[in-house]
């Protein structure tokens, strides 16, 4: 049985946080908000998901002179060693990729 409903597509839901999840899709609510860049997401996975990708924190601490990705050059002078961040990404677009230094 499935009696919760979304009122904007009609789909069933067998609890009432399954649905009021399932609304964020149509109403684009973002309450989940990255505590580094300030990016929102709808949810929290999402969330864990793009601090795991783009501040790796599993990743051990990259130092001054660690090689870059490609091992042809030094780290890059505009990214901070200490956060571990990549200051492109703070930017305010919502387009996510990979900062390659050649």
């Amino acid at each position: 049985e499935k009696p919760y409903i979304c009122e904007i597509c009609g789909k069933s839901f067998t609890s009432r946080p399954n649905m009021k999840r399932h609304r964020r899709t149509h109403t684009g609510e973002k309450p989940y908000p990255c505590d580094v860049c300030g990016l929102r997401f709808r949810f929290s996975n999402m969330l864990k998901a793009h601090k795991e990708r783009c501040f790796q924190l599993s990743k051990p601490t990259i130092s001054e002179n660690s090689p870059s990705l490609l091992g042809m050059a030094p780290l890059s002078a505009d990214m901070d060693p200490a956060a571990n961040q990549m200051p492109s990404h703070l930017s305010e677009s919502s387009a996510l990729l990979p900062l390659v230094t050649l």
